[in-house]
C-alpha cells in the first residue's frame, strides 16, 4: 500500500503522467499550454513542499525518499495505462471505422 508520501504526490504524479503522454504543447493554443505548464508548476511546488515536511519527520522520512517518489511516479504511470487503455482504445476503433461502435 502506498504510504503518506504517495498521497502528498499521487497528483504530481497522475498530472505528470497525462500530460507528458497525452497532451501536445505544440498543437495547444498558448493559453492552454501556459495553464497546463501552470498547474503541473503548482503540483511539483506542492510535492517539493511536502516531501520537504515529511523528510524532517523521523517517523515519514524514509516515506519521502526520492526512490519512494519514483517508485510511486511509477507506479501511478501503470494504473493509468491501464485505466485509460479502455477509453484511447474505443476512440481509436472509431476514428478508423468512421464512426463511435454502438
Amino acid at each position: 500500500m502506498p504510504g503518506p508520501a504517495s498521497r502528498g504526490s499521487f497528483s504530481v504524479c497522475h498530472a505528470d503522467t497525462i500530460y507528458a503522454q497525452y497532451f501536445n504543447f505544440n498543437k495547444a493554443s498558448v493559453e492552454n499550454a501556459e495553464a497546463v505548464r501552470a498547474f503541473i508548476d503548482e503540483r511539483h511546488r506542492f510535492q517539493a513542499r511536502t516531501a520537504a515536511s515529511m523528510r524532517a519527520d523521523p517517523k515519514l522520512a524514509e516515506q519521502a525518499s526520492p526512490e519512494t517518489i519514483e517508485h510511486n511516479r511509477l507506479l501511478i504511470a501503470a494504473l493509468d495505462r491501464k485505466s485509460f487503455h479502455p477509453s484511447f482504445l474505443t476512440i481509436a476503433m472509431a476514428k478508423r471505422k468512421g464512426g463511435w461502435p454502438l
